[in-house]
């Protein structure tokens, strides 16, 4: 094993590689730079559709709105009554758990820390460029969600060889980061993206 792969299991544990890949991922990202454009959303659709089966989440579909919807659409949610957060919102603390158990959760830590540093910034340019015009909340609802996502899909791949954790849903949310397009939310039986 040579120095660079010693420090990262050091770091982020037995499955470094799967992280490290992960979090490399998102340097390349152009976040953000498709919004309320028609450019790849079939593709962008089936990988939203992959997370939801992944999930078992079978009462939601992939609803896209317009810049100008924003407001009046994020003014409706109410996250209790969506059926994809009652799957998502379990996630960090089963998570959390289970690295615990299996004497990861230091990684856990170390991951947030990382992902934080590679993907604020950027997003956050990235959503000023594209969002400005939508005002600050929806800039900071951009950039929240980015980092949700990013960061679950790397924390997920800390304990992706144990049982059960083995496919990572949040693969499949990032490739619409990957698109450039963005999540903003679920209401009901809806999950909304731009």
């Amino acid at each position: 094993m040579d120095t660079a792969e010693s420090a990262l299991k050091k770091t982020y544990g037995p499955n470094s590689e799967q992280v490290h890949e992960r979090m490399s991922s998102l340097v390349h990202m152009d976040w953000f730079s498709t919004v309320g454009t028609m450019r790849n959303r079939s593709y962008t659709e089936e990988a939203v559709n992959g997370c939801l089966q992944e999930l078992q989440v079978e009462d939601c579909k992939v609803a896209w709105i317009t810049l100008d919807q924003l407001h009046p659409t994020l003014a409706q949610f109410a996250l209790d009554k969506s059926s994809l957060w009652q799957r998502l919102q379990h996630i960090p603390d089963d998570l959390h758990q289970t690295a615990e158990a299996s004497g990861r959760d230091h990684y856990l830590s170390t991951t947030i820390d990382s992902v934080a540093s590679l993907v604020f910034h950027d997003a956050f340019a990235g959503a000023f460029k594209h969002l400005e015009d939508n005002g600050e909340s929806i800039i900071q609802l951009a950039v929240g969600s980015a980092m949700y996502v990013a960061t679950m899909g790397c924390l997920w791949e800390v304990i992706a060889d144990l049982e059960g954790w083995e496919h990572n849903p949040f693969s499949a949310l990032l490739k619409v980061y990957e698109q450039g397009h963005c999540l903003i939310g679920a209401n009901q039986q809806s999950i909304y993206l731009i």
